[in-house]
């Protein structure tokens, strides 16, 4: 019997091919500091949510749901951000 091939989401793939995360690393900096630059990189791209966005088919509505939640809690946190 063959062996089916694994298909690969080629849509998944090209959001790899756009994105290049570079941590730059000095000689007396700790493996951990490296790692650190690196997660707080990606978070800033996007790298994952577009990672994300590629794998998961999310409906307009639960689109809209998820956007309006976000902000609500960026407004709630800006708000407490300003108040001291």
């Amino acid at each position: 019997m063959k062996r089916k091939r694994a298909r690969r989401n080629t849509k998944f793939m090209e959001y790899f091919d756009n994105c290049n995360v570079e941590v730059f690393v000095d000689d007396y900096d700790s493996l951990d500091k490296a790692i650190r630059k690196f997660t707080k990189k990606v978070k800033e791209d996007g790298v994952l949510e577009q990672c994300w966005e590629a794998k998961v088919y999310e409906k307009p509505s639960d689109k809209k749901r998820r956007k309006r939640k976000e902000a609500k809690y960026n407004r709630k946190k800006n708000l407490t951000k300003n108040k001291y």
